[in-house]
C-alpha cells in the first residue's frame, strides 16, 4: 500500500515539475520503493536519469540475472557493477557496495547496498553512483531524525496531530 501511494505521487509530481522545469537536468535518487516500471518510465519519459535504492525482495528478477551473470565488473573489494540487466522491458544498470567499518568495541561490520539507474556505469563514475545513493539515505534518514528528534517535534510528513509541527 504505502510503496502503491508514493509511486503513484511521484508520477503526479512530476508531472509538475516537468511543467515547470521542462529542460532543467534532473537525476531522481529514490529508496526501494521506487523501484517500478512506472516510475523508471516516467523518468525515462521526462529525460531524467535517477539512482534508485536497490533491496533483492523488491524485484528478485534483478538479483536472479545479476547472480546469474559469471563476470561482474568490479572496483577492489567495495565496488561490484554490472551494465544492461533486463528489468521489465527496460535496461538498467546495477551497483552493489559493500561497506566496511569497525565499531567503537573493535567489531567489523559488514553493509551493504544496491542501486538501480540508467546511468551507464564505468570504473570512473561507480565511486560517485554509490555517493550519490548513500547521501540520499542520509539526507532522508540522519537528516530527518536529527530534526524529529532535536528540536523540531516533527511527526510524519503531512502528519494530522495539532500538537505538533509538520513537514509537507
Amino acid at each position: 500500500m504505502k510503496q502503491d501511494c508514493e509511486s503513484k505521487a511521484f508520477i503526479r509530481v512530476a508531472e509538475k515539475i516537468k511543467k515547470q522545469f521542462p529542460r532543467l537536468p534532473i537525476i531522481i535518487t529514490a529508496d526501494g520503493l521506487y523501484v517500478s516500471q512506472k516510475v523508471i518510465q516516467t523518468c525515462t519519459d521526462n529525460g531524467w536519469n535517477y539512482i534508485i535504492r536497490y533491496k533483492e525482495g523488491s524485484a528478485s528478477s534483478i538479483a536472479k540475472e545479476y547472480q546469474s551473470l559469471p563476470e561482474k565488473e568490479k572496483i577492489g573489494s567495495e565496488i561490484e557493477y554490472q551494465n544492461q540487466i533486463m528489468f521489465q522491458n527496460t535496461d538498467i544498470n546495477l551497483t552493489y557496495y559493500t561497506g566496511k567499518k569497525i565499531k567503537p568495541d573493535e567489531k567489523k561490520e559488514t553493509t551493504e547496498f544496491a542501486w538501480i539507474a540508467d546511468i551507464t556505469i564505468t570504473k570512473n563514475n561507480a565511486r560517485k553512483i554509490v555517493n550519490a545513493g548513500r547521501n540520499r539515505w542520509k539526507i532522508e534518514n540522519q537528516g530527518f531524525n536529527r530534526q524529529k528528534h532535536w528540536r523540531g517535534n516533527i511527526e510524519h510528513a503531512a502528519g494530522m496531530n495539532r500538537h505538533k509541527r509538520t513537514i509537507i
